[in-house]
């Protein structure tokens, strides 16, 4: 995976992130659920992809 990939990867997990925080604060608690859920699996490829650099 290319550098731009994992760093799309990054970026799109933080946009799940942002969102979850302001649909937390507009009490849509299952939807912001649901983006927590993204960004953690997004934002777990992107730090293995980076890991995986680093050990080749």
């Amino acid at each position: 995976m290319s550098r731009k990939e994992v760093n799309l990867i990054k970026e799109r997990a933080l946009n799940f992130l942002d969102n979850a925080k302001e649909l937390f604060r507009k009490k849509i608690f299952d939807i912001s659920a649901f983006n927590i859920e993204q960004f953690c699996q997004l934002y777990l490829k992107h730090k293995l992809a980076n890991f995986q650099k680093h050990i080749q």
